[in-house]
Order: C-alpha cells, then sequence, then structure tokens
C-alpha cells in the first residue's frame, strides 16, 4: 500500500505546483496548473489573451495649390488613409520658405531659410487653409513639407506620414519706376551728354524683364550702352534684363557736327516673366544741342 500511495503523489507531482506553508512544512497544497480548473486549495485565472498588433497603414498626403503673388490662396493637400481602426491625428507639422505663413494654425518655429507651422489636419482636410505667400514674391515655385500622425483607434499604435505638397505662385506686373530729372536737356557739340533721368525696380523678386525703345534721335547718333541696338528708323532698342545702374549712366553723343533741337520719347517696358504680362512708363523731353 506505501508503493501505491507513492504512485499516486508522484503522479500529482507531474500536473501541479507544489508549494510549501511556513507554518506547517509537512503540509502539501496541490494547485493544479491548469487554467480555470479548481485544486484543493483554490483555483487559477485563465492567462490573458494574446494580442495581435495591428496592420501597419497605408497612408499618405500630397497635392497641388496655385496662387497669385501677394494674394493668400487655398491650401488643401490631400491625405489618403487606409487600414482598419486607423485614424489622422489632430496637428500637422509643415515646413515652408522664410516669410510664408497659414490663416489656421500658429507659427512654431525658424531656421535660416525656413519657417515650421502647426496646423489642424481637419482644417487642412476641410479645405479651408490658405497659405499667405511672402509679399512681393511670385513667378516662383516651392514645396512644403508636410508631417503628420496617425493612430490606431483600439492600441494606440502610432505612425509617422510625411508628404509635400507644390506650390506654385504666379507673378503680377510691377513695372518700373521712371523719373525724368529735367523736362529740357542741354548739351554742348559734339560732346556726350548723360541722359537725365533714374529707374529703379517696383518688383522685388526681379521676376520681369525689361524692354526700352527711345525714338527721335538724329541719324548718326550714338549710344555709350552696349545693350542697345540701332533700328534704322531713329529708334534704339535694347531687350535685356534689369541693369539699372547701366541704363542710368546711360550717356548720348549727338551726330558730328549737329546744332539744333529734338524731341526724345522713352518707353520701358517690363513684362512679367510667367505670366508674359506688360507694364509700360513714357516720357518726352527736349534736347537742345548748343554750338
Amino acid at each position: 500500500m506505501r508503493n501505491a500511495g507513492n504512485t499516486i503523489i508522484a503522479a500529482l507531482l507531474a500536473t501541479a505546483v507544489l508549494t510549501t506553508s511556513a507554518s506547517a512544512a509537512d503540509q502539501y497544497f496541490y494547485r493544479h496548473a491548469q487554467a480555470g480548473k479548481k485544486g484543493p486549495e483554490g483555483s487559477i485565472a485563465a492567462p490573458p489573451p494574446t494580442t495581435t498588433p495591428p496592420a501597419a497603414a497605408t497612408a499618405s498626403i500630397g497635392g497641388n495649390a496655385n496662387g497669385v503673388e501677394d494674394v493668400s490662396f487655398a491650401f488643401a493637400p490631400s491625405f489618403s488613409l487606409s487600414g482598419e481602426g486607423w485614424e489622422w491625428g489632430a496637428d500637422a507639422t509643415i515646413t515652408v520658405p522664410s516669410g510664408f505663413g497659414f490663416t489656421h494654425g500658429s507659427h512654431t518655429g525658424s531656421a535660416q531659410y525656413t519657417d515650421t507651422w502647426t496646423v489642424p489636419v481637419a482644417d487642412l482636410r476641410a479645405g479651408t487653409v490658405q497659405m499667405i505667400p511672402l509679399p512681393g514674391i511670385g513667378d516662383v515655385d516651392t514645396e512644403p513639407a508636410i508631417l503628420a500622425t496617425v493612430v490606431h483607434a483600439d492600441s494606440g499604435q502610432t505612425q509617422t506620414v510625411s508628404g509635400q505638397v507644390n506650390v506654385h505662385i504666379d507673378g503680377v506686373i510691377d513695372g518700373p519706376n521712371l523719373e525724368w530729372l529735367y523736362a529740357e536737356v542741354h548739351a554742348q557739340q559734339d560732346w556726350f551728354f548723360t541722359m537725365p533721368f533714374v529707374i529703379s525696380s517696383k518688383d522685388p523678386d526681379l521676376s520681369e524683364w525689361v524692354q526700352v525703345r527711345i525714338e527721335g534721335l538724329p541719324p548718326g547718333s550714338v549710344l555709350n550702352y552696349g545693350y542697345f541696338t540701332e533700328q534704322g528708323d531713329g529708334s534704339w532698342f535694347m531687350d535685356t534684363n534689369w541693369d539699372y545702374a547701366g541704363l542710368s549712366a546711360m550717356e548720348f553723343l549727338p551726330p558730328p557736327g549737329f546744332v539744333g533741337t529734338f524731341a526724345v520719347t522713352m518707353h520701358i517696358t517690363t513684362i512679367e516673366i510667367g505670366s508674359g504680362a506688360q507694364a509700360t512708363e513714357t516720357v518726352s523731353y527736349n534736347v537742345h544741342i548748343n554750338p
């Protein structure tokens, strides 16, 4: 009978956890290892269910935006998201060129050439956000970088999503500032004299091309500004980019031996490179060549 008892005890020990009471070391308490089954002294709770991480979300941010110089315009990136249980986080971080901004959100940082904005994703998706371009900047392309987060509703797991929006801003024609210093010009026979005008730019981004036409010069006259070409009809024409210093220093030499008076008309036209829009300033004055 003793051998049979030992066999029973060995069988129980193979399927139970053995513990010892500090006050009664000779008493054994068997707790069955099988979940939820009661042993002599109690029961063991079922183990927690295994948690499977959610499948990764598929998300992207992109799109295009178009605006006009000095005017705020719609900035509505496309937000694409698929995956069960995933949703967009509250805010997006947008990096733009220095001086650009938005009608929603807040400016949160600056670097050497960039500004950072935090903008609600809900506003971006609703299409209510407008970009505010840097004043005076047109005919430019920029690609603001966007950083957002997607969150899994059940697990709280997050993913970072990055993208960019292709932005083009059309320029507007600003035209030149053209100022004539004198209504009448007096010069000496066979001597160069400086054209009495001052030109400056209204166009801070220098996106405008310039054309200059001078009419009324006597045949045989000379302009010492090399970009001009004589047209054969008494006019001179220049088609080049802005060189204000050179134009303002331009000198004129009448034909050899010329004495008399003639009327000069000067047309300065600026052309917006992107749109082709034009603006022209015209002025006329009398030149008196004295012996």
